[in-house]
């Protein structure tokens, strides 16, 4: 019975530990993910910030970090400074 009963408990966890193998990435897939309406709504309050920033001649990557260190979502902080990367290119 014990036998049994470790094989009934250790083959859900084999399971979970091939699919965390199998789906884990080291390089999260941010352009994929669909914000919700407030988080656009902060992209662009950001963005806006940002480009007040870079106006006066700040360091973009001092103001990512003090962004991310003042508890933005990272998500919101990547998805504007890529919104400024590209308006810069255009």
């Amino acid at each position: 019975y014990f036998a049994s009963a470790l094989i009934a408990l250790a083959l859900p966890f084999i399971w979970a530990v091939i699919a965390f193998v199998m789906d884990h990435s080291s390089v999260e897939k941010l352009a994929g993910i669909r914000l919700p309406p407030r988080q656009d709504f902060n992209v662009m309050i950001l963005s806006c910030y940002i480009g007040n920033a870079k106006h006066s001649g700040k360091d973009m990557e001092l103001f990512k970090k003090q962004c991310l260190s003042n508890g933005w979502d990272p998500v919101v902080v990547e998805r504007a400074f890529d919104a400024l990367k590209t308006f810069d290119q255009a």
